[in-house]
């Protein structure tokens, strides 16, 4: 997998006559590349066989996270399944992982593992609320798996924390997929949206 896109790259890198300079990003697991340019090169990649979309890098937010009772996953409650042996990564604003709800601490051998991608360090503190919300509704001694580890890739930055954009976004998420067999990471969970509503949409 991680081979043809690698090869996939490499042939639209040579397509669209893209530069190293050009390059910001070079996913392992998904078959993106994270660049900057000008029209010129958008045109060249727009004409090469390997390339399927171009969008530019938006702005993500933080979305309303839900808890229990509405999604209805009580399963370690009702059928004893407590998620061990397993991971969630949680790509948000991070977790309190220093709350013993969350483990109390950080690393190989606690609850709570992962990285800042956004800030680019190993400690993906949150910098508001809301990751640690959605990871305690996964994850925590009350949540839907109490014993499944949390995998925390941060993807907001600590100077703007309410927002992300799609590199970050997709970054955390190749992160997750290379981490996916040490970890036995079996769910990702992504609460960010692209101010597209600003409502539940039940009815849709």
């Amino acid at each position: 997998w991680a081979a043809a896109i690698f090869q996939q790259q490499e042939q639209l890198i040579q397509c669209a006559d893209i530069t190293q300079d050009q390059i910001l990003e070079r996913y392992t697991r998904i078959p993106m590349l994270h660049l900057q340019g000008n029209p010129a090169l958008i045109s060249r990649i727009q004409n090469c066989p390997q390339t399927r979309s171009i969008g530019p890098n938006l702005p993500q937010h933080a979305a309303l996270q839900q808890s229990l009772p509405l999604i209805g996953a009580d399963l370690w409650q009702n059928e004893g399944w407590t998620g061990a042996g397993v991971g969630i990564a949680v790509l948000d604003s991070g977790v309190h992982w220093r709350d013993a709800e969350l483990g109390g601490c950080l690393g190989e051998g606690c609850k709570v593992v992962g990285q800042d991608i956004a800030d680019g360090d190993d400690d993906p503190e949150d910098c508001g609320d809301h990751g640690s919300n959605v990871a305690a509704i996964a994850a925590g001694t009350r949540g839907v798996a109490p014993g499944a580890k949390i995998v925390a890739l941060k993807v907001f930055p600590d100077d703007d924390c309410p927002t992300t954009t799609y590199a970050w976004v997709a970054s955390a998420m190749n992160r997750a997929l290379e981490l996916q067999e040490q970890y036995h990471i079996v769910v990702l969970n992504l609460s960010v949206g692209g101010g597209s509503y600003d409502n539940i949409c039940d009815d849709q």
